[in-house]
């Protein structure tokens, strides 16, 4: 009988211990977390997602403040980070990652498991605590910014990637950076598509902010010159798409925000 409470009373305690162990570590991980973002929020322009995949993004990062944006990233859960993501992603992990030498596999696959899943108990409790106070963030080490860096805002940041994206061959995360007013169904998808994956080269060649109509947390304006190299092989077969000529296009492009996402909403060529 006294042996049977003793390990009633043992499991209760076993159980209380695993408890409080979990939500101090749910805790911390919140502390640091928060902390990449405020980090982040100092260099970019853009909510905690945002600026955390433009620290991912950005190569004069070292590889460590890129891997804690990664790790970060998948603490947060927004699946609007998924793209950049698996932009990095090879799907090959080394027997060893040195944290400050290489992106880290490991990460990646993690962050993409932990934001297509949805499930992260952690997260779910430090997302519920109360905001940490300034005396606690500046109680904790911060990794120093190596070099100034220009900011842009998400809806730039946005246009920027669609390029990107599109250069790299990525063509569904390029795609939905495209509003339904420039490609309203699965027909002119996939001629945008085409034409996409017919390039051999597109890159931005210079980038100039404009004045939008409306808010510019809703709205982005910006005049683009950007250069467009199409494969040999495939010149005057597929059809060209927004008008886009053989080298150099001036375009003005308009960013909306439709819900938490930037999109390319309305584009007219600069004469």
């Amino acid at each position: 009988m006294i042996l049977k409470k003793l390990f009633k009373y043992f499991f209760i305690g076993a159980v209380v211990v695993f408890i409080l162990f979990f939500l101090i570590t749910s805790i911390i991980i919140g502390i640091d977390v928060k902390k990449q973002c405020q980090e982040a929020e100092a260099e970019y322009q853009g909510d905690c997602v945002e600026v955390l995949m433009q620290t991912l993004d950005d190569e004069s990062n070292s590889l460590r403040q890129r891997n804690l944006a990664i790790w970060a990233l998948g603490q947060l859960g927004d699946k609007k980070a998924l793209p950049i993501l698996r932009k990095y992603y090879t799907g090959q992990i080394p027997d060893k990652e040195p944290y400050d030498k290489t992106l880290s596999q490991y990460e990646l696959k993690k962050a993409i498991k932990l934001l297509e899943d949805g499930l992260n108990l952690t997260a779910f409790i430090w997302r519920r605590t109360p905001s940490l106070s300034p005396a606690i963030l500046q109680a904790r080490p911060s990794v120093q910014a190596q070099a100034t860096k220009i900011t842009v805002s998400p809806s730039e940041y946005a246009l920027r990637q669609f390029f990107t994206l599109a250069n790299n061959k990525q063509l569904d995360q390029a795609l939905a950076i495209v509003s339904s007013s420039l490609i309203a169904n699965d027909t002119e998808k996939n001629k945008l598509r085409s034409y996409l994956s017919s390039l051999k080269n597109i890159e931005i060649k210079n980038i100039k902010s404009l004045p939008a109509e409306g808010c510019a947390c809703s709205r982005g304006r910006y005049q683009v010159s950007f250069s467009v190299s199409q494969n040999p092989l495939l010149i005057n077969k597929i059809p060209i798409f927004f008008g886009w000529k053989e080298g150099i296009n001036n375009y003005d492009f308009e960013m909306l925000k439709y819900n938490m996402d930037w999109k390319i909403n309305k584009l007219t060529v600069l004469e």
